[in-house]
């Protein structure tokens, strides 16, 4: 399955970072990444002409490290990260979920007691992180992403992306879990700044005062959406912003919808509180033109989706769909969940 992947993701025009994960049961059982993957980066980190014509100059690897437990960190320190190291992996991330859910508090300080904390390390969510952490954090130069809208869904946590920022973390806006949650910015810019805002109006009201004007200015979650996340990557000295000698990957909105009303007068407030996907009119990878609203058969200009494309993801829904019911669908789902919730020792209601 890995090729496919790397190569659609490749032929999308888009940049980004494919990190391997492994989320299954054995990564919980602290088995940790299967030597295949180890395998898989290896070849394609190689520079040899089939791992670039595969990769191309916007796809880069990394891999996941998740079910970081007592037995997992001497395979992760002894075998997984001088791999890691070797072939220049610029980004591990790791789930940090604590609170009720426990698995896997105090990571930050976890990765610097076993001296595994640097630059490459990007955590997600994070929403139990300490002051010492937060600390620890900055002074390595690894990073948070934030995605508010699951982390207010599930039960992580309230979100801390713009707290940690503001003591000077790197921190980027993401998405995660897309099939239960919206998987666009515009979506996770207004969540990020709804929680903020409602947040510090509570704090005033248990004061018995309302707020004159919001502390929370939508400038500082544009700049998560953007700039906050190639800080995250150690990638902002080429994209992120609008500079003279940097990328060109740009989104362009249409001034002209309905929801896009006032943009020349305010145009942050108007791509963070109002405006939608529907409002894009064309986006830009490196000065190629990847989508365009205008183009006749289909916004996309790398794929076709109307002909084969479509065909083949149809066709491997309809598989993986099958699958499910063939092992029992939301019975087998249950009970694949209450086995992780005893591994894990969760308490639920």
């Amino acid at each position: 399955m890995t090729e496919p992947i790397l190569a659609a993701s490749r032929k999308s025009g888009l940049r980004m970072v494919h990190c391997f994960a492994q989320q299954e049961e054995d990564a919980y059982a602290a088995k940790g990444p299967k030597q295949s993957q180890l395998s898989i980066l290896r070849s394609l980190s190689s520079q040899n002409e089939d791992s670039s014509s595969l990769l191309g100059d916007r796809l880069s690897l990394g891999l996941l490290v998740d079910g970081v437990t007592p037995n997992y960190w001497k395979r992760l320190k002894e075998e997984i990260w001088p791999v890691i190291k070797e072939l220049g992996i610029e980004v591990v991330t790791s789930h940090y979920v604590g609170g009720p859910n426990h698995v896997a508090s105090s990571l930050v300080e976890s990765f610097h007691s076993q001296g595994l904390l640097d630059r490459s390390v990007l955590f997600s969510h994070a929403c139990w992180i300490t002051d010492k952490e937060v600390e620890l954090l900055k002074a390595s130069g690894g990073a948070l992403a934030c995605t508010p809208e699951i982390e207010v869904t599930m039960t992580h946590g309230n979100p801390v992306g713009l707290d940690c920022s503001r003591k000077g973390c790197r921190v980027g806006l993401g998405t995660d879990c897309t099939s239960v949650v919206g998987g666009d910015m515009f979506t996770q810019m207004r969540v990020a700044l709804a929680h903020q805002r409602g947040k510090e109006n509570a704090v005033l009201a248990k004061e018995g005062k309302v707020p004159l004007k919001m502390r929370t200015k939508v400038a500082e979650i544009f700049r998560m959406a953007t700039l906050g996340g190639a800080e995250a990557l150690h990638k902002e000295k080429d994209i992120g912003s609008l500079e003279v000698g940097k990328k060109a990957d740009l989104v362009i909105l249409d001034a002209g919808s309905p929801a896009t009303v006032g943009a020349q007068h305010d145009p942050l407030r108007v791509v963070v509180m109002s405006a939608g996907v529907n409002d894009i009119g064309m986006v830009l990878v490196n000065g190629d033109v990847v989508l365009d609203r205008a183009k006749q058969g289909g916004p996309f200009t790398n794929v076709d989706w109307a002909a084969e494309e479509v065909k083949k993801i149809k066709t491997a829904l309809v598989a993986v769909r099958q699958k499910y019911e063939n092992a029992g669908g939301d019975s087998a789902g249950e009970a694949a969940y209450a086995q992780v919730r005893a591994m894990l020792q969760l308490q639920t209601e």
